[in-house]
């Protein structure tokens, strides 16, 4: 065959489910085995629940907002009554910077949560072995139950729908 593919896992585990047998026919893309992913699922799952909790960057954002808003009344005050002290107008000055540090903080933590989402979603994918391309599964060597560890062959699939012949003729 012109593409023959020995498939592993990057990572180890033990082996959870076998979907195709030998011989059969897959498609490019079509999972064949999976390694135990009870823990991944969980993980990708926890950091889902934490990257789309959006309550402390709303509060935040809020917070931010009425204190500028504030300010520039206070400001206001200051420069045109003088009925608020410099002391108060450089009080307010510094809540909503620190409301606005605030903020970026939690922007910066919510970005850190979709990467880390992302990673967990990887590392879950990295559970399955699919197929490279379509063509032909000549062999499984693990059984459900098994350890299998990182590049170790697990499952070999051949395309046969192309096949490369070589031949030696005397001249």
């Amino acid at each position: 065959p012109c593409r023959d593919a020995t498939l592993s896992a990057t990572v180890a585990g033990t082996q959870a489910a076998i979907l195709k047998k030998e011989g059969e026919q897959v498609s490019a893309g079509e999972v064949i085995l999976e390694l135990e992913k009870d823990l991944e699922s969980l993980e990708v799952e926890r950091r889902l629940l934490i990257a789309e909790s959006k309550v402390e960057l709303e509060a935040a954002r809020r917070r931010a907002e009425q204190l500028r808003l504030e300010l520039a009344a206070t400001r206001r005050l200051f420069d045109s009554t003088q009925s608020v002290s410099r002391e108060q107008l450089q009080q307010k000055e510094l809540e909503t910077c620190l409301a606005e540090a605030e903020l970026e903080r939690l922007t910066i933590a919510e970005k850190r949560e979709a990467i880390e989402l992302r990673i967990a979603e990887a590392q879950l994918r990295q559970r399955t072995i699919t197929a490279p391309f379509a063509g032909v599964i000549v062999e499984i060597i693990p059984e459900v139950g098994e350890a299998c560890y990182p590049e170790q062959p697990l499952v070999r699939v051949v395309d046969t729908s192309q096949c490369r012949l070589i031949v030696h003729l005397e001249a």
